[in-house]
């Protein structure tokens, strides 16, 4: 008779086999001596060996998939997939069927399982969807107190950035040459360079934080859990509508894992020298000087002069390091 433990065991090792099962490695499995298939198996190696009398001898294939069978005088022997379907049971449908059903009761069996174990820490997953929840309203808060302290222009001009993938902010400046033609005549040529003002970092989903969709999954997520019933046995359609539930426990660890790095992206937004090169997306004088003190504020560091001189000291330390004579926004 099946043991319930071998019925919700998956067995994925030669080894867990061995604990199950008495295995009477030295027996030889033939058609006369068959009685029923027990349990079938699928393992991870293939160090299970046949044990099927195929011609004259011993079968020995090394198989990953096969079954535990019960000989008639109540040893219990291994049998590879191949032999059992296409030795054992060859022009046999009763065989055929005992072990085609075997295996179904047994894939059901595990089915359920899975499903009952799963059940068993129904409180600590919905624990963990209320902390998640939690998580995303603080990233919402994060978020929201960045881009409201931010000009609406520059927020959206970072959310473009964002989608573009377009995080270095490039300048130009003008180097002017002038000389004579070798005729005495006078020349000037005016070239421009590019200045590479720095490559944004931080950015993210976070900017539209008013688009996430994490929590109208997570509240889905446990009106669904919370639905499935609270009994000892459920019926096949209630298995059903669990598995469904319980498959997307793995989407919790997503959208955690995506919480952590939009929270961890807004920290790295939020440092000064990162913001600074936000003062660089714009050519407006006002604009720029207006992005300089929210960004200070945002950073919670003091401003040492005006706004707008700031802007005139950035702009000036580019021209310095170059002798340039003009500066433009790289198109």
């Amino acid at each position: 008779m099946r043991s319930f433990e071998s019925n919700i065991s998956e067995i994925r090792s030669l080894g867990e086999l061995a604990t199950l099962f008495e295995i009477a490695s030295d027996e030889i499995l033939t058609k006369n001596n068959y009685l029923r298939p027990v349990r079938s198996y699928e393992l991870i190696k293939a160090d299970a060996r046949c044990q099927y009398l195929k011609g004259n001898k011993n079968c020995g294939q090394s198989h990953q998939h096969g079954y535990v069978v019960e000989t008639l005088d109540g040893k219990q022997v291994l049998i590879g997939h191949c032999c059992a379907h296409k030795h054992l049971g060859l022009d046999d449908e009763k065989i055929k069927n005992e072990f085609q059903q075997v295996s179904a009761a047994d894939r059901e069996a595990l089915r359920r399982a899975k499903v009952e174990q799963l059940l068993a820490q129904k409180d600590e997953f919905t624990q963990e969807v209320k902390l998640i929840l939690s998580d995303v309203r603080n990233l919402r808060d994060s978020a929201f107190k960045v881009t409201e302290a931010l000009p609406r222009q520059l927020v959206s001009a970072l959310h473009e950035r964002w989608k573009r993938n377009a995080l270095k902010v490039m300048w130009e400046y003008l180097v002017v040459r002038t000389g004579d033609d070798g005729t005495g005549k006078k020349i000037k040529e005016n070239s421009w360079y590019p200045h590479d003002c720095g490559t944004l970092k931080g950015l993210g989903p976070w900017l539209s934080i008013e688009d996430e969709h994490f929590t109208s999954q997570l509240y889905s997520f446990l009106h669904a859990l919370q639905k499935i019933p609270e009994k000892k046995k459920l019926n096949k359609e209630e298995l059903a509508y669990a598995e469904v539930v319980l498959n997307d426990l793995a989407s919790l660890k997503v959208i955690k894992r995506e919480v952590n790095a939009q929270n961890e992206a807004i920290s790295e937004f939020k440092k000064l020298p990162n913001m600074l090169i936000t003062v660089q997306m714009f050519g407006n004088r006002l604009l720029r000087a207006e992005i300089v003190e929210k960004i200070y504020l945002l950073a919670g560091e003091s401003l040492a002069m005006a706004p707008n001189r700031v802007v005139d000291a950035i702009d000036q330390s580019i021209r310095q390091r170059y002798s340039a004579s003009g500066l433009r926004i790289a198109a």
